[in-house]
């Protein structure tokens, strides 16, 4: 569940239930600018573009590799044919609703992972990170706050 009190990291609120994997975060971000400070390690060239729907299938297999990283944690196993199987309804609405938005993560004009975002029904006002994922390369870079605050920057809540 999430603390009574969650902890405030560069202004931001961030929440992380650790039982349905989600991340929270309420951030004052004015404009779509990637914040200087999310960017002290090195300069990184980051951009966030949305995922068309004929690119699906890379955003699948990209997919692929958040489920095996997430699942020293979760616990899941592959299917027979080697993959991980999840319901359609985690991808598909991204690609097919209006208040879900899917962004690939670019790092020097290579892909790096995936920010999936959408609007909850509850508020107009309220953002979820459905999921967010940086490959392994890439981590402890700086690159993940620089894609997470772009993400964030997109999509300003209250």
């Amino acid at each position: 569940m999430f603390s009574s009190n969650p902890p405030v990291v560069n202004g931001c609120l961030l929440r992380l239930s650790l039982s349905t994997l989600r991340l929270q975060v309420k951030m004052p971000v004015p404009d779509t600018e990637v914040p200087h400070h999310w960017q002290k390690r090195n300069e990184i060239p980051i951009t966030l573009p949305q995922i068309a729907p004929h690119d699906m299938p890379v955003q699948e297999r990209l997919f692929q590799l958040y489920l095996f990283d997430m699942s020293e944690f979760a616990g899941w196993s592959v299917a027979d044919d080697g993959r991980f199987v999840y319901p359609d309804s985690l991808l598909t609405p991204y690609f097919s609703q209006g208040d879900h938005y899917p962004y690939f993560i670019v790092i020097n004009g290579k892909l790096a992972g995936f920010s999936l975002v959408r609007r909850l029904p509850q508020s107009d006002q309220i953002w979820d990170m459905g999921q967010f994922f940086v490959r392994r390369k890439h981590r402890r870079t700086g690159a993940g706050h620089a894609a997470l605050a772009a993400s964030v920057a997109k999509h300003p809540g209250q």
